[in-house]
């Protein structure tokens, strides 16, 4: 069983395989997926993190409204 079967969230600090780990938690469950950055990406990391998978794509530090 995976580490993901057992343990229903992850922590994945900056991993250079973040769309194999999205596609694999898409694979295998329905749980959401919110990838958190304290860095600020460019509009278009946005964009390929919510297409690979991710429910949302949250800046620190969060706004009032993102509450």
């Amino acid at each position: 069983m995976s580490a993901l079967g057992q343990k229903p969230e992850a922590d994945i600090n900056r991993d250079p395989a973040l769309s194999a780990i999205l596609r694999d938690i898409r694979s295998d469950s329905d749980i959401p997926v919110i990838i958190i950055t304290g860095h600020h990406p460019d509009e278009i990391d946005r964009i390929v993190g919510l297409e690979l998978g991710a429910d949302d794509y949250l800046l620190k530090p969060f706004g009032l409204r993102d509450a």
